[in-house]
């Protein structure tokens, strides 16, 4: 295909390309197997619950470091469940087998056919890792570039339109040639909306659970190999 619509795509991350949880589960599963502990599946809903508290007090908070909310998560975890082992080494252990993510179904085939003549980023808030090593290790290394607000050493974050445009900086692509993928409204569309560019909302996990007037994506998908469908022009 070469009737493109767009010359440049940029992808959120979790949750577009990876299935956050489902990579999470197995992480802790594994990292608890692993050191011969017991788990059983309620403990992953003990481990989210902590974990998604802890991140958003980090981010209201503007917090810089995460290396102590880190380790807190596995700390309160570990007491909730009354286990009786060193946080750091699970901690450890857990950010190890996370480093292989799972892709999203059509995620794979997607990005190898805009590949072929698209030019592919993702563009993610928080730390690179250890997304670039889930990138790294997944089928679609080398498909994508990435970007992270560590890459601007943190004065960018999405929705802030600067964060596009200090990537966009690095292409000579015009404007109404980029896309927008992700899964959030209040990020990836509401920035995709400042900065004056097309969007896709892939409601993966987040559809009912934002507010749907806070932006306006150009187009809405429901399996991420609609994709192809709004690229190329028929």
């Amino acid at each position: 295909m070469t009737n493109k619509k767009y010359d440049l795509i940029l992808f959120d991350f979790d949750d577009t390309l990876f299935d956050y949880e489902k990579t999470e589960e197995r992480a802790l599963k594994d990292a608890m197997l692993y050191h011969g502990l017991k788990y059983e599946d309620i403990y992953y809903s003990y481990f989210k619950k902590i974990n998604r508290e802890l991140w958003a007090y980090h981010n209201m908070n503007n917090s810089k470091s995460t290396k102590l909310l880190k380790m807190k998560r596995f700390e309160q975890f570990l007491q909730q469940v009354a286990i009786n082992f060193p946080a750091d080494i699970l901690s450890s252990t857990y950010t190890e087998f996370s480093q292989k993510g799972d892709l999203i179904e059509g995620v794979e085939e997607t990005i190898n056919r805009l590949s072929e003549d698209i030019q592919l980023v993702i563009i993610s808030n928080g730390p690179s890792t250890p997304r670039v090593e889930k990138l790294h290790n997944s089928p679609i290394a080398g498909k994508l570039k990435f970007y992270s607000s560590e890459t601007f050493e943190g004065k960018f974050e999405k929705p802030n339109a600067e964060f596009y445009r200090a990537v966009l900086s690095r292409y000579n692509v015009p404007r109404n040639k980029v896309l927008v993928v992700g899964d959030k409204l209040s990020t990836d569309i509401l920035g995709a909306n400042n900065a004056c560019l097309d969007s896709v909302w892939f409601p993966y996990r987040t559809e009912g659970n934002e507010d749907k007037s806070i932006a306006k994506p150009t187009y809405t998908i429901q399996r991420f190999p609609q994709l192809v469908d709004i690229v190329y022009l028929k």
